[in-house]
């Protein structure tokens, strides 16, 4: 088999991230499927991650500080924005495509033995975490960091046994109808990844989410570790009314300064005292992803995986996360940000205003249907000179007709445009070298986003090299 076969193939498998198909839930599947491969995630080592904000930036950084420490580090995630062999990665390189060329032939067999009447269909999502467990067995890694995609109790990632560390980040309202209308639901649903005697270590959360980890940590003899910010006198308040309160806190974080080249920090670690931590993810909300991946880092000593200080230090300063603040573009401003939902919208509002002065903002904004798009219309409009509504290339994106209809009477200076890159075109050509175009509402929207940036340049040389 091809890699372009091997991709056909792939994407022909029901796909719930892109579409708007009833999904199937259960571990059997997976489960049935390891165990026809040999079980290739027995034995590994592995950091997993699941919440619902900033799980794939906190995986991100804790991949790099251990790949900084020497070890042969795997990082899973998902989605991707433009290459899917992105969600695999080994010590940061993207799994290559004769390597899922040949794991796919290997798996194919196997994903077509899984009883679908009895079972359902395998997706997407599903036959990637295969590959990856494979691939991660066959590279000898030391360690795996492996995000969750959707919830956690029924996530195909939830097939590891027994990990190092537990990571839960920040909870909140997101695919409600998939994980419940309430914030305790969606929370038991990510709190099922911890399985008994783990170690976990909690972003600070809304009280309502804390309780169920803290009950769900007793039931199962889980060691439970929470991450409380510390205000800092003279800045404004950051995230006050999150919990643990400071009797249940391991880690306190105590933010020293931030601004377009990211944040220095401290962070209290259990007798451990880290000082002007440095991490060039933009944004307050990655100062709390930051603090909770070197909480992480720090408990898996107790799992014997040293991580010297040094190694966190260098690999805190060196992670890279696209699609996220993503500056990529200057004169004028280019940010690129996968903000779908009201904590992400309100974050993503708030960090431009600080972090990029300019003269307009001209929002290009593309949102699934099945989110609350009021909701991120309610914090990006209001801050935007004009936008341009547009829709990503898969089924669930909502029209710009229905952008309009949702959002105009937020927009007063509002247009439309079918496609990303023509909505991206549009704003760059309204754009002066003091201006700020800002591209969000979906990592999918972002990833067609960065494929016309790449195109544009790519012309630009062309033309140069014809003069």
């Amino acid at each position: 088999m091809r890699y372009e076969q091997a991709v056909e193939y792939l994407e022909s498998l029901v796909d719930y991230e892109r579409s708007t198909a009833a999904r199937v839930w259960n571990l059997d599947r997976m489960r049935f499927m390891l165990e026809r491969v040999g079980q290739p995630h027995r034995g590994l080592r592995a950091v997993h991650v699941a919440g619902t904000k900033g799980k794939g930036s906190t995986a991100a950084i804790i991949a790099s500080v251990l790949q900084a420490a020497g070890l042969r580090t795997g990082l899973y995630t998902s989605p991707h924005l433009r290459d899917f062999r992105e969600r695999i990665r080994v010590n940061g390189a993207m799994i290559p495509q004769r390597d899922v060329a040949r794991l796919v032939t290997q798996a194919r067999p196997i994903i077509e033995a899984v009883p679908t009447a009895a079972l359902g269909p395998p997706s997407f999502f599903e036959a990637h975490t295969l590959i990856a467990f494979l691939y991660f067995r066959e590279r000898e890694c030391d360690i795996a960091v492996l995000e969750t995609g959707l919830g956690g109790r029924l996530d195909a990632t939830n097939a590891i046994e027994h990990p190092c560390v537990v990571v839960i980040t920040r909870i909140a309202l997101d695919h409600q109808a998939e994980l419940g209308s309430t914030i305790p639901r969606i929370a038991a649903e990510k709190a099922g990844i911890i399985k008994p005697g783990s170690i976990v270590v909690s972003s600070p959360q809304v009280q309502s989410a804390w309780r169920v980890l803290t009950e769900t940590c007793r039931e199962r003899s889980a060691a439970l570790h929470g991450v409380r910010v510390k205000q800092a006198s003279g800045r404004k308040p950051l995230y006050r009314r999150l919990l643990p309160e400071k009797r249940k806190a391991s880690f306190v974080l105590e933010q020293v300064d931030s601004g377009p080249d990211g944040h220095v920090f401290n962070l209290s670690a259990m007798g451990a005292d880290y000082r002007d931590l440095r991490c060039p993810l933009l944004g307050d909300h990655q100062l709390l992803n930051a603090a909770t991946a070197v909480g992480a880092l720090h408990l898996l000593g107790r799992r014997g995986v040293s991580v010297p200080e040094d190694a966190l230090r260098r690999g805190l300063a060196a992670v890279r996360w696209p699609g996220r603040l993503d500056i990529a573009g200057r004169k004028p401003w280019v940010i690129l940000d996968g903000a779908h939902d009201e904590i992400s919208a309100r974050a993503l509002a708030a960090s431009v205003i600080d972090l990029f002065p300019h003269r307009r903002l001209l929002l290009v904004l593309g949102v699934s249907r099945d989110h609350d798009i009021r909701a991120v219309g309610s914090h990006l409009c209001p801050i935007a000179d004009s936008v341009i509504f547009t829709s990503a290339r898969l089924p669930r994106a909502a029209s710009p007709p229905d952008l309009t209809q949702i959002l105009a009477d937020m927009c007063p200076q509002h247009r439309e445009a079918p496609t990303v890159a023509a909505a991206l075109d549009a704003a760059l050509a309204q754009a002066g070298e003091e201006d700020l175009v800002l591209v969000t509402g979906s990592l999918y929207v972002v990833g067609e986003a960065m494929e016309r940036l790449e195109a544009r340049r790519t012309h630009r040389r062309a033309l140069r090299a014809a003069d």
